[in-house]
C-alpha cells in the first residue's frame, strides 16, 4: 500500500488524496482495452472522469477558499469590494480553460475572476497564438460571470531567451 500523496490547499493544509489502489486506477494497457462499442467505453471512462473532476474540483475549491474573497480593506467588514480576489493563468489551452470553468464552480457568483492572458511581444506584436485561444475559449465560458481577461504584455521574453540560448 503506498502512501497518500498530498497537495498544499489555498488554505496551507495538506489536501489529502485517495490511494491510488482505492481509485481503482491502475495503469491502462491500451492493447488490452479494446471496448466493444462507445456506450462500453463510456461506461469504463465515466467512473475514473468522475474521480478526477471530483478531486480536481475539491483541490480548486479549497484553493479559493472564502477568505480569500474579502482584501485586507474589506476583510473587517466581511464584504467585497467587487474587486477579483481569484485568478487563472489563462492560455485558453484545454488545463487553464478547465481551471477557469473550475474556479466558476467554486467561487460566489457575485464575484468576478480575473483571467490573466500573458503574451511574449514577437516582431507582429502581442497578438500571438496564447492571446488568440485565449480569446476563443473566453467565449465557450459561462456568460452569467463576470470574467476580467487581462492582457498581460511581456516585453522581455527575447532578453530571457537569448540568456538560456546563448552559448557560454
Amino acid at each position: 500500500m503506498s502512501s497518500n500523496p498530498a497537495l498544499l490547499a489555498g488554505d496551507g493544509e495538506p489536501l489529502q488524496l485517495q490511494d491510488f489502489d482505492d481509485l481503482n486506477m491502475a495503469p491502462i494497457d491500451s492493447a488490452a482495452v479494446q471496448p466493444e462499442s462507445v456506450e462500453s467505453a463510456a461506461e469504463w471512462w465515466i467512473p475514473h472522469c468522475d474521480t478526477l473532476l471530483s478531486l480536481l474540483g475539491e483541490a480548486t475549491r479549497r484553493r479559493a477558499n472564502p477568505n480569500s474573497y474579502f482584501c485586507q480593506a474589506c476583510h473587517s467588514r466581511r464584504k467585497s469590494c467587487g474587486k477579483a480576489h481569484v485568478a487563472v493563468m489563462f492560455s485558453g489551452g484545454i488545463d487553464s480553460t478547465m481551471l477557469a470553468y473550475l474556479s466558476d464552480l467554486h467561487v460566489p457568483r457575485d464575484q468576478p475572476i480575473d483571467l490573466l492572458n500573458v503574451a511574449f511581444e514577437t516582431s507582429g506584436g502581442f497578438d500571438v497564438p496564447d492571446r488568440q485561444t485565449g480569446r476563443k475559449a473566453l467565449k465557450e465560458l459561462d456568460h452569467s460571470r463576470e470574467w476580467n481577461f487581462v492582457e498581460v504584455p511581456y516585453t522581455h521574453f527575447e532578453e530571457i531567451y537569448c540568456s538560456f540560448n546563448s552559448p557560454a
